[in-house]
């Protein structure tokens, strides 16, 4: 590990962690509660994604990186070694129908969408590989 990364459990019990993770490398920059609030979320969603989807047959691990330029752009970037899995091509749910006839699913990435400046996703080396950018 360095100061700039991370080895998690995937587990959710690791998830305070992450959490604590970045909002040190943020603290700098002074952030008000509601974009604290927003990158909590979509690291819980992707995490919590990674946690339950990626490994189906028993216990994995997750990498984290986290970098912050000069010009206030935040990334962090996830890596785990499970399923293959590109939240990108995960349909858009549909907003307009009534939450109770709505499919299952999507929402969470959906609000990461929103949320992020940028998400990227690929696929290199058996790992799956999501960053996600925020500019403040």
């Amino acid at each position: 590990m360095t100061d700039n990364s991370l080895t998690l459990s995937a587990n959710l019990d690791s998830l305070k962690i992450l959490e604590d993770f970045v909002l040190r490398r943020i603290e700098p920059l002074a952030l008000s509660a509601d974009c604290i609030q927003d990158i909590r979320l979509v690291l819980e969603e992707l995490f919590a994604n990674i946690v339950f989807y990626a490994y189906p047959e028993g216990p994995g691990v997750v990498q984290v990186e986290c970098s912050l330029d000069s010009k206030r752009l935040l990334c962090i970037r996830l890596r785990d070694t499970g399923i293959p899995f590109n939240p990108l091509k995960c349909p858009e749910p549909d907003l307009d129908r009534d939450f109770t006839e709505r499919k299952i699913g999507g929402l969470g990435i959906h609000l990461v969408k929103q949320i992020a400046h940028d998400i990227r996703y690929t696929r290199e080396d058996g790992s799956n590989i999501l960053t996600v950018c925020f500019q403040f």
